[in-house]
């Protein structure tokens, strides 16, 4: 039997990403409430100078660059607080929004640039180089490129605060929120490029239902800001539990913080709550989610160490392990039935098919076990990709954790002739472990690499 949220199931409205966030009249704040803030910058946004930038951004789409639904806008930029009107002024003509690394190479971007038929690119000053010498390599005219953010550029391009109508609103567009794509989002595939994951309108409101959304927190910020919950990366995760510099900021008001993007160890938790007295909840999510879809529930945390949480609102699953459902305690394939899911993998009938069964279950690819209370562990990778040249005979790959980085460096266990050196080690044995199924069980891999770095470390204190 699948397994059900323990939350009550939440009212998707049939509206789009503008309806639902700038035309709400029961909203809980007034016109001049302040929506965001460019802590670097000291700017902010009200809600009426999102809503008025973003409407005069849509409209100059409309009439300067004659925008029609579906059209993409690229984005590649490190946060600033312009993408919000940009974002919200796309959507309110019925683009779609493509954000992109701002660490791509000129190659990157333009495959990507290519694979998106993007009408437009929005970029800042550090990236405009890169930016320019991709749109080239692609065809797009250097006058379809916008910049966000503050500095002086060295090429002629405009502000995009400058795509601007005469036009007091915007061409009305039809939006059906259950079809019409609203993000095209890329990250790593399984062939080890990019893939193309689309995202719905429906999708999109989901998420803004299920999960806030907030970005790595700093020191300062939370200090200045008094930020009361945050979404961290494990290396701000690491920095907050052991960084001495903590100490000499005021974070009393930090009081609800949300690991995620990757496992953070059960003591670096600890030592985060201990030191600030916050409560630290765990989150599983990925980007065909939109992206949360466990977190743990505050009366669970001392009982569920090590879990990723309950499931959200609305959210079902099941375990499937060689096509049979897993009950409760075992583990399997975690298949998720997610209102927030993708509609699939653009211009990629093939990928959406097998990421996708019969029943309209997704496919995670991530290995994992609920308990009785409803939370998941997360255990274990169903595939991992690794490439190898043809003079070696077999080879399996693990994460190895590494404290100083918090995070997974590779290594490879290679029967035959290695030619590539790997951060986090190579071990040659005489045969990879396989089970029954022919399927490498990479756990006892990991367990081997715990015991080596043990015994590593009994030897250096000899």
């Amino acid at each position: 039997m699948p397994i059900e949220s323990s939350y009550p199931p939440i009212t998707i409205p049939a509206v789009d990403a503008w309806t639902f966030f700038l035309e709400q009249p029961d909203r809980d704040y007034p016109n001049d409430h302040v929506l965001f803030v460019d802590v670097a910058t000291n700017r902010k946004l009200t809600y009426d100078q999102l809503r008025s930038s973003a409407e005069k951004f849509g409209r100059g789409l409309q009439e300067q660059w004659r925008s029609r639904k579906g059209d993409v806008l690229a984005m590649m930029t490190p946060n600033t607080i312009d993408i919000a009107p940009a974002t919200f002024g796309a959507l309110l003509v019925g683009g779609v929004v493509c954000p992109l690394n701002f660490m791509y190479t000129v190659d990157e971007l333009a495959s990507q640039l290519t694979s998106s038929k993007a009408k437009g690119l929005l970029t800042n000053v550090a990236c405009l180089e890169v930016a320019c010498k991709a749109a080239s390599k692609v065809g797009l005219p250097l006058d379809r490129i916008l910049l966000v953010g503050d500095g002086k550029p060295t090429k002629p391009v405009r502000h995009f605060s400058t795509l601007k109508s005469a036009s007091k609103s915007a061409a009305q567009v039809n939006i059906n929120s259950k079809e019409d794509l609203a993000y095209l989002l890329y990250s790593s595939g399984t062939t080890g490029g990019k893939t193309d994951r689309s995202l719905s309108l429906l999708p999109c409101i989901a998420a803004l239902l299920l999960v806030p959304v907030f970005y790595g927190v700093t020191t300062h910020t939370a200090e200045s800001e008094e930020i009361t919950m945050a979404y961290i990366v494990p290396p701000v995760a690491l920095a907050l539990a052991k960084a001495p510099m903590v100490d000499q900021y005021n974070l009393k008001s930090l009081q609800d913080l949300h690991p995620s993007a990757a496992p953070v160890p059960v003591g670096i938790i600890k030592t985060m709550h201990e030191r600030l007295g916050a409560s630290i909840r765990r989150t599983y999510g990925l980007s065909e989610a939109a992206p949360a879809v466990c977190s743990q529930r505050l009366e669970e945390l001392n009982n569920s160490v090590g879990a990723s949480g309950c499931l959200l609102p609305s959210i079902s699953a099941r375990l499937v392990s060689d096509g049979n459902e897993v009950d409760v305690g075992g583990e399997g394939d975690v298949c998720l039935k997610v209102p927030n899911i993708i509609k699939g993998y653009y211009n990629n009938p093939q990928a959406t098919a097998e990421a996708f069964d019969a029943e309209g279950w997704y496919h995670t690819g991530d290995v994992g076990r609920f308990d009785e209370h409803g939370n998941l562990y997360v255990t274990d990778r169903l595939k991992e990709l690794s490439k190898r040249p043809s003079t070696v005979a077999d080879v399996a790959v693990i994460g190895v954790w590494t404290e100083p980085r918090v995070t997974e460096l590779p290594r490879a266990y290679i029967n035959g002739s290695p030619h590539k050196k790997l951060r986090g080690g190579i071990r040659f044995v005489k045969a990879v472990p396989k089970n029954n199924a022919g399927k490498i069980p990479r756990r006892v891999l990991v367990e081997q690499a715990k015991l080596e770095e043990v015994e590593k470390t009994v030897k250096s204190r000899l």
